[in-house]
């Protein structure tokens, strides 16, 4: 294996050279997430979904490189034939010069639309990667591997791809299947533990928006236990397929997992504004606190309901100190769900139920958030 730095760019990819695969045309049949207790049956799996590939590419970022890659590429056949490109961690990989440095290398390697790209990595890479797999060549097929609780649970299920632009977060995007979602869920072993509370925020909204029941096992387990929560990984990750597989397009309900994502991403984007970035999952838990408030404060959820949601999360969740309502509100009007010039949320009805598309006034929303700033 010989590697490449490239050092024209901020962000640009580490490419690792190897070389080639066979020749298998573009899926989009909605792929279900398939489950493997050990590296050797998800190195079986991912085989498998190899064999006719023309060629090979991998993209993961350089913590996962150190972590994880090791542990799969020496149980895979030809794995010297595989071209591993290496991003850097965090949110500021989802930009266009990422994208251009891996299209272009994509290009320089003669990619075709038989080529397949695996991406190795938490929500960061899957969003990458599937956008790049969904546009190139208007589209080659590409695997999914998440290697953290927020892909498994969230980022990696459903198809939806994007990158960042402006500090907007997933403002240019694509809906695109993968050809498979392989889960080991015991990667999360390699996690720190904030990165477990990110993937365990989406677990939170998948349980308030659909799963009770869900909900009461979450408000026991004890987070700091990567253990108690892969028991449940399984759980939360179906619940968003049979959402996707209803609503594929987001026209209706698939809108639903959408809850705590308006106020919780235009915290997140103001963060990323001002070189304070906050953990997607960590801006998600906010947006839930904000938006289970509203929804209390509109009849929806009981008193009882809220509270519950409100004292599992503020155990793990703060807000920032430097971020006020006239902070985020641009980012507000920037949301990709708004219409009419209107900014939509989802919002719980009771605990298990959600209706989308719902035009709050936003003085409403600017009273849920200040109530909890100032708690």
């Amino acid at each position: 294996m010989s590697l490449v730095r490239f050092q024209l760019a901020p962000q640009k990819p580490v490419i690792h050279r190897l070389f080639l695969f066979s020749s298998l045309p573009y899926l989009r049949p909605m792929s279900k997430a398939s489950f493997h207790h050990s590296d050797e049956h998800l190195a079986l799996e991912l085989q498998r979904k190899m064999k006719g590939a023309s060629q090979v590419f991998l993209l993961t970022d350089s913590n996962v490189a150190e972590l994880v890659l090791p542990r799969i590429l020496p149980l895979l056949k030809n794995a010297d034939k595989i071209d591993i490109i290496e991003v850097e961690p965090g949110e500021a990989s989802k930009a266009l010069d990422v994208c251009h440095h891996i299209f272009q290398h994509l290009i320089e390697a003669n990619a075709g639309r038989d080529a397949l790209l695996i991406n190795l990595g938490g929500g960061v890479i899957t969003d990458l990667g599937g956008f790049i797999a969904s546009v190139y060549k208007r589209g080659i097929p590409f695997i999914h591997i998440p290697t953290s609780l927020m892909g498994m649970c969230d980022a990696a299920i459903g198809g939806k791809t994007g990158i960042d632009l402006l500090d907007v977060k997933n403002v240019i995007g694509s809906f695109a299947h993968p050809k498979a979602v392989l889960i080991q869920p015991n990667f999360i072993e390699t996690l720190p533990l904030e990165h477990i509370k990110s993937g365990f925020a989406e677990m939170v909204k998948h349980a308030i928006i659909a799963d009770p029941q869900l909900f009461d096992a979450l408000e026991v387990i004890d987070i700091e236990e990567p253990n108690h929560i892969a028991l449940f990984i399984e759980r939360s990750t179906l619940i968003k397929e049979d959402i996707v597989m209803e609503d594929f397009m987001e026209e209706g309900k698939r809108k639903i997992l959408n809850f705590g994502h308006t106020i919780g991403h235009a915290i997140e984007s103001f963060c990323l504004s001002i070189d304070a970035p906050l953990s997607h999952g960590h801006a998600v838990a906010l947006g839930i606190l904000v938006e289970a408030k509203m929804s209390y404060h509109l009849g929806g959820l009981d008193l009882e309901s809220y509270t519950k949601i409100q004292r599992l999360l503020t155990k793990s969740f703060q807000f920032p100190d430097n971020c006020q309502w006239e902070d985020i509100l641009p980012f507000l009007f920037n949301d990709k769900k708004n219409k009419n010039n209107q900014v939509r949320f989802a919002i719980p009805k009771k605990m298990g139920t959600c209706d989308w598309d719902v035009a709050v006034d936003l003085e409403e929303a600017r009273a849920a958030f200040e109530e909890l700033i100032n708690e």
